[in-house]
């Protein structure tokens, strides 16, 4: 699972969140700053809302809103296979599998496993990918359900189940808490 921790000083939110391949240039986009001390990104807390959308569009949770309804997902692989030059394949906001070289092999993601088929690394040296053979059968489990809703899937993929839902109702208590208390804020405002 995704554990992202947003939180907020006088004048910044501060987010620090698992790698994905398309948070960089969408979170530069909202004026956002890495920060290699810290391994988080930080952003002008007057785009709290534009800031939760973005990682709620991404991972499915904004690291304060919780990823109550969870899916698993089984996906099934193309016949001309799926592959990232240098990088990790990802699938609705979850890292599947990562190679760090040709030769390295690759290693599963949190939540994945193998049925059929299977993962590997190959290329040259300078421009090593991470492979998922033809015909390979994965689950991701834990997938927050808006980050299955709102994302599609990768031209490599050829089929995807859904599995299981699960709904955590401790989290939705507390997701409720807080909208109930963010309401509160709003209505004195007004």
């Amino acid at each position: 699972m995704n554990t992202i921790t947003l939180t907020k000083t006088e004048t910044q939110i501060i987010v620090a969140s698992p790698y994905n391949p398309n948070l960089p240039s969408k979170a530069k986009r909202l004026g956002g700053k890495w920060s290699p001390t810290d391994k988080s990104w930080l952003f002008d807390l007057r785009d709290e809302q534009h800031v939760r959308e973005l990682y709620i569009s991404i991972y499915g949770t904004d690291g304060t809103t919780n990823a109550t309804e969870t899916v698993t997902i089984r996906a099934t692989i193309g016949e001309h296979g799926w592959e990232e030059l240098c990088g990790s394949l990802f699938l609705y906001g979850r890292q599947v599998a990562r190679a760090r070289s040709r030769d390295s092999g690759a290693i599963l993601g949190d939540g994945v496993i193998v049925l059929k088929g299977g993962f590997s690394s190959g290329g040259s040296v300078k421009n090593w990918r991470t492979i998922a053979r033809p015909g390979t059968v994965f689950e991701l489990r834990d997938v927050p359900r808006k980050a299955y809703k709102d994302n599609g899937a990768p031209d490599g993929i050829a089929k995807i189940e859904l599995l299981e839902e699960k709904t955590d109702k401790e989290a939705l208590k507390e997701e409720r808490k807080r909208l109930m208390a963010r309401i509160a804020e709003i209505n004195k405002l007004l």
